[in-house]
């Protein structure tokens, strides 16, 4: 039911961003230790944002990054205010983000897979 209620939560806000990007999508992936899910949504024009759906046994990990697609890189800021830069391989996203995690600003790497 949290995965539910926090998917919906985070649909909403994301939901201005729908617009047929390069990388929307649907994405599980490893993050730091823990693995996960993220949705990403973009605008033709490279606009895009992601956001954390469900890591499981990791409550502090959350929240969402806004920015842009160049070429094959989607970088930008995350709502905590730490950096985010991934590279785009296929339907794969490789990189790393600082995010705020137990109240410490940590840089952890990412590795997702697109699942939809």
């Amino acid at each position: 039911m949290k995965r539910l209620l926090l998917s919906a939560a985070l649909a909403a806000p994301l939901a201005c961003f729908a617009g047929g990007g390069v990388i929307d999508g649907a994405y599980q992936c490893v993050v730091g230790p823990k693995t996960g899910a993220i949705a990403v949504v973009g605008y033709p024009d490279g606009r895009a944002a992601f956001g954390v759906v469900a890591l499981e046994d990791y409550q502090d990990l959350n929240g969402y990054g806004l920015g842009q697609v160049v070429g094959s890189t989607f970088s930008g800021t995350t709502n905590s205010g730490g950096s985010f830069n991934m590279t785009i391989s296929g339907t794969n996203l490789v990189g790393t983000a600082q995010l705020r995690v137990g109240g410490q600003m940590t840089t952890v790497s990412a590795s997702c897979s697109k699942i939809y």
